[in-house]
């Protein structure tokens, strides 16, 4: 069996800012909504970037940036981090489910 092609890198993207999005509100206690006032954007706007359906403009950063109180390089920082943790991940389930077919074509 060949192994499913995806589409990683938006996906991987997608993901890794809403993993950062999550653990910097989570971090400071702060409610969607309250973050989603913030930056003057509606709380279903956000809710889509925190469960990884799309990605906020790059202009959007600056502004959620200053709403967790960090730089932009620290967000950028975390977000680099999640992406390598998704990646890692992902890379490592690959790996199993390739395991599992070469185990069962045998």
């Amino acid at each position: 069996m060949r192994p499913i092609k995806r589409k990683a890198n938006n996906n991987i993207s997608n993901k890794a800012i809403a993993k950062t999005l999550y653990a910097l509100r989570k971090e400071r206690y702060l409610s969607q909504e309250s973050v989603a006032e913030k930056i003057g954007v509606n709380r279903a706007t956000y809710t889509y970037w925190e469960r990884s359906h799309c990605c906020p403009k790059l202009e959007i950063i600056e502004l959620l940036s200053n709403a967790f109180e960090i730089s932009e390089a620290e967000f950028f920082e975390k977000y680099l981090k999640a992406k390598g943790e998704i990646k890692n991940a992902e890379r490592n389930n690959h790996v199993g489910e390739t395991d599992s077919e070469s185990d069962s074509s045998n």
